[in-house]
């Protein structure tokens, strides 16, 4: 589900706490490592983020937060952010030149720089098959 996240709402939060799972705390943060991925240009996207992407000349960035039950891509152009909120199940990555992120017949393609954020979609990967390893069993 995409939602727009540029005022605070708390419905919209409690709806992706209901999703996703609470924000990692301090501790889980400190073991885990990182639980954000540093910020990537926007290559191509689906329909769906045409409005907000499209609205200005300026390039749109995302960044990708984890969650408990899945993670959290975060867009932001000028001064108007959206969240994209992808649960495990529904998450297939693709690496090529680019980042492909698609769920839910939506797609976001990120730019990579160098080896920007390769550890970190590692770890994506392996949240995802820990926690469909958890559900099947």
């Amino acid at each position: 589900m995409i939602y727009n996240t540029t005022s605070q709402d708390p419905d919209v939060k409690d709806e992706i706490i209901r999703t996703l799972g609470p924000p990692y705390g301090f501790r889980e943060i400190f073991r885990m490592g990182s639980v954000g991925s540093s910020r990537m240009r926007i290559a191509q996207y689906s329909s769906q983020f045409k409005k907000m992407i499209e609205h200005s000349s300026d390039f749109a960035v995302a960044s990708i937060g984890l969650r408990p039950k899945g993670i959290l891509v975060s867009l932001s152009k000028n001064d108007r952010r959206m969240c994209w909120t992808i649960p495990y199940y529904r998450l297939s990555i693709y690496k090529t030149e680019l980042l492909s992120i698609h769920a839910e017949g939506q797609f976001l393609k990120l730019e990579l720089q160098g080896k920007q954020n390769h550890k970190f979609i590692q770890k994506i990967l392996e949240h995802k098959i820990k926690f469909e390893q958890n559900f099947t069993a």
